[in-house]
């Protein structure tokens, strides 16, 4: 049983419904699907249920979630909606779940995830891949100095987290990542992504 989690919005939909719609088919096994939703209306809902009908799917839940929340949180000039610091809030809406798999909306799986699911951490409370962008000077010096990463060389892609909820409760790295969030959003250059580095420095696969 593979468990996974996307922030939907209203604006990226239609990500959504391919980005769960791509782990369905390729999924050899049940698949329960977490939607926290930003903006959402009833008609949104019904069309992800819709677009979601395979003989696999298993537990279907969405959470409403309003962005009140996250008033004074980190945005950028690119990036003007503060939706994917939702994901901070994985562990309190997945109350009773041991293990996820978190997926940005921009995604089409082509791989059986329950591979991921099933991974050994090591330890570790999250596994995550190394973002591809970090080889320029600009980009180190900033993880360097401003984030004060330790090693620069292991800054993680947040658009796939494979997240030990047990672990994370355990370690309180939700409470951790929100204060970074909040406490020192004008380093957070990338936003959540950034805040996610700092509070997981020594702890992910």
């Amino acid at each position: 049983m593979v468990n996974i989690v996307i922030v939907a919005t209203a604006n990226y939909l239609w990500g959504a419904a391919v980005t769960v719609r791509s782990a369905l088919e390729t999924c050899s096994g049940t698949l329960n699907v977490y939607v926290i939703c930003v903006d959402l209306s009833t008609e949104d809902k019904q069309q992800l249920v819709r677009s979601w009908q395979t003989s696999n799917l298993g537990q279907l839940k969405f959470f409403d979630f309003t962005l009140d929340q996250l008033t004074g949180f980190r945005t950028t000039m690119l990036v003007k909606s503060t939706s994917s610091y939702a994901r901070f809030f994985i562990p309190d809406y997945l109350e009773g779940v041991s293990r996820c798999i978190y997926l940005d909306t921009d995604l089409i799986i082509c791989s059986d995830l329950t591979a991921l699911q099933n991974l050994d951490l090591n330890g570790k409370s999250t596994a995550c891949v190394i973002d591809g962008g970090i080889s320029t000077p600009d980009q180190q010096e900033r993880l360097r100095n401003k984030l004060k990463l330790a090693n620069p060389q292991r800054y993680f892609n947040s658009g796939v987290i494979v997240i030990d909820l047990d672990a994370w409760r355990l370690r309180e790295i939700q409470f951790k990542v929100l204060s970074i969030a909040k406490e020192q959003h004008a380093l957070l250059d990338q936003m959540d992504q950034d805040a996610l580095n700092m509070a997981l420095a020594d702890d992910w696969l």
